[in-house]
């Protein structure tokens, strides 16, 4: 007999919800190979102790949420932001 499982909370937000979702993308996705090009693409002269931060990459990531907030976008969290999704 399968094991019944109880899923997280989830929630869907607005604005209020932009710079949780944020502070987990960058944490995340903050040193792969596609936001660092973006990143480096913002940052010309590249200095990487200087640009490759938590500091300097979330501000794309709360922009790029707040824009997709802003344009009708669910924002969604599960399991007190342990999972996050834009659609």
């Amino acid at each position: 007999m399968a094991q019944e499982r109880t899923l997280p909370p989830i929630t869907i937000g607005g604005e209020d919800y932009v710079d949780s979702i944020a502070d987990v993308l960058t944490a995340a996705f903050g040193k792969d190979a596609f936001s660092r090009a973006i990143n480096q693409e913002k940052h010309k002269p590249w200095n990487e102790e200087e640009h490759n931060t938590t500091e300097n990459r979330r501000p794309g990531f709360r922009e790029m949420v707040k824009e997709d907030q802003e344009a009708g976008a669910l924002l969604v969290e599960a399991g007190g932001y342990g999972f996050v999704g834009v659609w």
